[in-house]
């Protein structure tokens, strides 16, 4: 909580979401008082790695909102590839607990081929399936005989969570005119087959992606 409080302080991008709380409790001086005292973006890039770095690796001990926001601090400053990818770790642990808005990471890189760090979140979900293989068997793939059983199981909700996620995820990246067919494709089959219980939410991507494609 107090590597939290410390990082919305001195972070500007984290400081902007408590800026409506600030207008009620601090007016005009305070808000001048904070942008102030803001830090170099070399001091903001050393605030960054050293929050990472102590920042515990157990799953759910820090809200996944809150390391998003990190990561996009981490990118936007170019923090070292250590940084970043730790925390990308820590959001593949916990990914089951994470919303849309939480993966729509801006893509930053110089070529700006499309407008959402895609990449990242396929190294953020790559995580997320290595955890869940190194936390229990191998499970075959399911018929449909099975699919009460599937959805009973308490070992599969988290993945069936992030199916329906990255779903999502590939209905709103489907839009970018510039999104490469093999980037959504690895994307979309980055996901065991029985993650899947319903495909609507993926047809619906697919359906969204082909629409932007050819008309």
């Amino acid at each position: 909580g107090a590597l939290m409080h410390f990082a919305r302080r001195h972070l500007p991008a984290l400081h902007k979401r408590n800026s409506s709380i600030n207008k009620e409790v601090g007016g005009s001086k305070l808000r001048l008082l904070s942008l102030s005292s803001v830090p170099s973006e070399g001091d903001q890039t050393v605030i960054v790695e050293t929050i990472e770095s102590l920042l515990p690796m157990q799953k759910a001990v820090v809200p996944i909102q809150f390391l998003s926001e990190l990561l996009q601090n981490a990118i936007m400053l170019s923090a070292s590839a250590d940084c970043r990818s730790n925390i990308e770790r820590r959001i593949g642990l916990q990914l089951e607990q994470a919303n849309l808005k939480d993966l729509l990471l801006p893509n930053l890189a110089y070529n700006l081929d499309t407008l959402y760090d895609i990449d990242c979140v396929q190294r953020i979900l790559e995580h997320f399936i290595l955890r869940e293989q190194s936390s229990r068997s191998i499970i075959p793939p399911m018929t449909s005989d099975d699919d009460e059983h599937v959805i009973d199981s308490p070992s599969l909700t988290p993945m069936m969570m992030v199916a329906r996620l990255m779903d999502d995820y590939l209905a709103e990246i489907a839009a970018d005119v510039n999104l490469k067919a093999s980037k959504f494709q690895n994307l979309a089959e980055a996901l065991p087959s029985y993650a899947r219980i319903s495909h609507d939410g993926f047809y619906r991507a697919i359906d969204i992606y082909l629409k932007v494609c050819f008309l």
